[in-house]
This record gives structure tokens, C-alpha cells and sequence, in this order.
């Protein structure tokens, strides 16, 4: 049974216009052990003994959450920091179409159980 005080959802925290944005964090146990070729990444997960090939922007995602717990905000701020010099001076429709693409990188990264929200 769990406790009043122990919450199972995600922490949230306000974001702009009344968004909300989780705090993300490698799944607890996750090792996420990893060999390149060029822009791919194989990742092996020892939780579930599976193996992913994911791209070199989903792979500087996992990289930073090794780290430690992170927010989307900074996690875009990586991917923008990390962009090609064309794709770093783009316009805010180039902000909200790499923010989609991130939205998108955590759940599927969350849905390969390589990654997952804290909890409250």
C-alpha cells in the first residue's frame, strides 16, 4: 500500500503558458552501456536486455541524464547548443519544431525504458 504522501505521477513544475514539464532522469538501474559508428548509437539496456539504435541527438539526451536529473528546458538548450551554426541562428519556428522533436525523443526514449520522469 502506498503512503498519502508518495505520489506515482510524474513532478511537474509550471512552464510557459501554462505548461507543464517534467524533470527527467535515467531509469533507476539503467546503465545504457553504448558503442558508435559514425551518427549511430547502439545502446544496450540491462534492464530488459534489449538493444536500440538510436541517433546522435537522442544519444547526447541520454548522455546528459547519465549526469543527472533535467528538465526539458535545458535538455533543448543542449540540442540547440549542439546544432549545426545554420540550424542554431534558425527562427523561433526552428525553437518550436526542435522542441516538438525533443517532446517526442523522451517519449520514445521513456517508452524504451532507458529513461523516465522523477518521481514526486
Amino acid at each position: 500500500m502506498t503512503s498519502p504522501s508518495t505520489c506515482r505521477e510524474p513532478c511537474l513544475e509550471a512552464g510557459a503558458a501554462g505548461r507543464s514539464r517534467a524533470v527527467w532522469r535515467m531509469s533507476v538501474g539503467q546503465l545504457a552501456a553504448s558503442r558508435h559508428w559514425d551518427d549511430e548509437f547502439v545502446v544496450y539496456n540491462n534492464l530488459s536486455g534489449d538493444t536500440h539504435l538510436l541517433g546522435a541527438d537522442a544519444m547526447l539526451v541520454l548522455q546528459r541524464l547519465q549526469q543527472g536529473e533535467a528538465d526539458e528546458a535545458a535538455l533543448l538548450a543542449l540540442l540547440r547548443d549542439s546544432a549545426a551554426p545554420t540550424t542554431a541562428a534558425a527562427p523561433a519556428a526552428g525553437h518550436a519544431e526542435l522542441a516538438t522533436e525533443l517532446a517526442q525523443m523522451l517519449d520514445d526514449l521513456r517508452r524504451l525504458a532507458l529513461i523516465d520522469t522523477t518521481p514526486c
